[in-house]
């Protein structure tokens, strides 16, 4: 076990053959680093309460959720179950993000405007 390093293959991609996915993988990373999310358009805000205290990511399978963090609470109550999961958590993230942009609490949502 002393040479364990050796054991392990190593591809030196300056004079290798590198598979054409490995290519497009490195290629878009180098090209995500190279320009920052606010000149991409890429930007999301999120608010600090929502941050320490978000909607549930599975089924609480109640009617009301609430959520504590320090003095900060967040309480859901939704006649027809509380939403919970990656997506409404990313509609939130994306109404953050539009009235941040918009510098309104207040916009309209139009069809094509969504994520």
């Amino acid at each position: 076990m002393k040479n364990e390093r050796s054991m392990v293959e190593r591809v030196d991609y300056a004079r290798d053959l590198v598979p054409q996915w490995i290519r497009q993988v490195i290629d878009t990373s180098l090209a995500i680093e190279a320009e920052d999310a606010r000149s991409a358009g890429c930007l999301g805000f999120m608010t600090r309460a929502l941050v320490s205290a978000t909607m549930p990511y599975k089924d609480p399978k109640t009617k009301m959720f609430e959520r504590r963090n320090g003095d900060l609470a967040l309480t859901i109550l939704s006649p027809k179950g509380v939403p919970y999961g990656k997506y409404p958590r990313l509609l939130l993230s994306w109404l953050v993000t539009k009235a941040v942009t918009k510098g309104s609490p207040r916009f309209q949502s139009t069809q094509g405007s969504a994520p």
